[in-house]
């Protein structure tokens, strides 16, 4: 269960996804953000709290067995908007999925769609 409540939530045009929080601490969001990655069993791969990358899979073997491999990959970006008491989660894919072909890119997109609705329902329950 979260401790922050998104206020809205809006597609951005490069592709990612942005969620709105209004006066919450970034720390508090940064938890949130571990505890709803852990939940769907990705794994912290690099960062920091206010910028992350989370993962599940392996590249390697992506490359070699392409498609038959999980592999899905994304960033999170935490920003407090100085001045003001909104903060913003930023969702964007970390991999494209092509090193799994056609099928590799179709598979990192269906798994973005399932993962930003599925964090939609995390931060507004």
């Amino acid at each position: 269960m979260a401790y922050c409540r998104m206020v809205s939530s809006q597609p951005l045009p490069d592709g990612a996804f942005s969620l709105c929080f209004y006066q919450v601490d970034p720390h508090v969001l940064a938890q949130d953000v571990a505890v709803f990655f852990a939940q769907l069993q990705y794994k912290f791969e690099g960062g920091t709290p206010m910028r992350s990358s989370w993962g599940v899979g392996d590249d390697t073997a992506r490359v070699l067995f392409g498609a038959f491999v999980k592999r899905y990959q994304f960033t999170i970006s935490i920003d407090p908007q100085p001045g003001s008491p909104y903060v913003w989660l930023r969702l964007a894919k970390g991999i494209s999925g092509a090193a799994g072909g056609l099928i590799g890119y179709s598979q990192m997109n269906t798994e973005t769609q399932r993962v930003i609705g599925l964090i939609q329902h995390f931060f507004s329950t």
